[in-house]
């Protein structure tokens, strides 16, 4: 993920810090209040004190395409004398595209919050998106989202639709908004948003954590250089699905060019798993029940991945029956008559960027948002992950994923 810091600014250019007097500043503070708060447990409480200017609360963000693309906030008017009153342009308008617009739409969300939309084509390169606080007031800020049209929930008046929920975080003014249906019962979960240190931590409850080696932390993803950054951990039976089902998942972005085989995840010994990139840029999902890796079956994309994009991915084996590759939620390749009947479990250690060696076939890019389940998901659960990896907004900053 891209992280952008959210920052106020004048309408007519100038930045908060710099005002045209003393008073023409807008205060961002992190709210805690119930009250105030829409979704998990913080919101941002927005004051502008000044008698002039309106001014924004705004991220740079690049939408990758000039897509239709719908900008959404849910705002809470605190202003004194109008405390939970109906919202308006009076009181908060948006910024779309780096352009102050009145929005499409004010929907009342009940108890006190209103849902500001605006819907229009996106931009290829990157432009400011937020909100403008009006002159003298104050405002409550939550639930900040930027979705590309075909990957819309369409959600209303608080609901996020089906499969999805809210859900604070405790490290920042922030509330995400994660697929409800993904992380149920997973064997490993790793978000590696923790920005520092030699582990990724899995938010299972197995605390089934990875150890990084060479690996560097790039605000909320991890970046490997494809010459010797792993993570790893050491044999685990959480990992032995013997002849059952079991998925692998996560986010990728792989520079164009490939020199060779480049590995996202593998676990194999006398048995196991693979998800890599081969030289064409292709991405596969190989199983072997031997000691002898062929692959015996392995499911493969037609198309090349290797193109600095960021792309979602999940790796579904169903029992003995067949493998199957999804990319950015859409079926990819799929065996449907496998060799590989017999158990997949061996004592060998799991590894993250690198070969199940550990010393070869080294990932060059970066990776987010991994997870392991010991169970086939199914192609609907496989979309909602995916939709919930292309967009994810928190209040604070604008953490987002174009798909294309």
């Amino acid at each position: 993920f891209d992280n952008f810091t959210l920052f106020a600014r004048g309408s007519d250019g100038e930045y908060a810090g710099i005002p045209a007097e003393p008073s023409d500043l807008l205060t961002a503070t992190e709210n805690t209040t119930t009250a105030y708060v829409k979704f998990g447990a913080k919101s941002a409480g927005l004051v502008n004190s000044s008698a002039s200017y309106p001014f924004q609360y705004v991220a740079s963000v690049n939408a990758g395409n000039t897509n239709t693309h719908t900008l959404s906030a849910y705002v809470y008017d605190g202003t004194s004398g109008n405390v939970g009153g109906k919202v308006t342009s009076a009181v908060a308008k948006l910024v779309f595209n780096g352009s102050v617009v009145t929005p499409t739409s004010y929907s009342n969300a009940g108890g006190g919050w209103w849902r500001v939309t605006y819907t229009a084509a996106g931009s290829a390169s990157a432009a400011n998106y937020g909100i403008e606080v009006q002159v003298g007031k104050t405002i409550y800020l939550d639930g900040v989202q930027l979705e590309e049209q075909g990957s819309a929930t369409g959600y209303t008046d608080g609901s996020l639709g089906t499969g999805y929920a809210w859900s604070g975080t405790t490290n920042d003014s922030t509330s995400t908004r994660t697929a409800g249906g993904r992380g149920q019962n997973p064997t490993s979960v790793y978000h590696f948003d923790e920005g520092y240190g030699t582990t990724a931590s899995d938010s299972s409850p197995n605390l089934n954590h990875l150890t990084l080696s060479g690996a560097t932390w790039v605000s909320n993803y991890l970046n490997f250089d494809g010459s010797d950054d792993s993570l790893s951990r050491s044999f685990d039976q959480d990992f032995d699905f013997g002849t059952g089902s079991f998925t692998l998942a996560g986010s990728f972005k792989h520079p164009s060019t490939v020199s060779g085989t480049d590995t996202i995840i593998a676990r194999y010994g006398s048995a196991g798993f693979k998800v890599y990139m081969n030289s064409s840029g292709y991405l596969c999902f190989a199983i072997d029940d031997d000691s002898s890796w062929g692959p015996e079956d392995s499911a493969c994309s037609t198309v090349s991945y290797a193109d600095s994009k960021w792309h979602s991915f999940s790796a579904v084996k169903n029992g003995t029956t067949s493998i199957t590759l999804y990319v950015d939620g859409v079926q990819v390749g799929q065996d449907t008559s496998l060799t590989s009947t017999g158990s997949l479990s061996s004592s060998s250690t799991l590894y993250v960027g690198a070969d199940s060696d550990g010393a070869s076939n080294y990932w060059a890019g970066y990776l987010d948002e991994m997870a392991v389940y010991p169970y086939d998901r199914s192609s609907d659960q496989v979309k909602i992950d995916n939709l919930g990896q292309q967009v994810s907004v928190i209040l604070g900053a604008i953490r987002w994923r174009n798909s294309s």
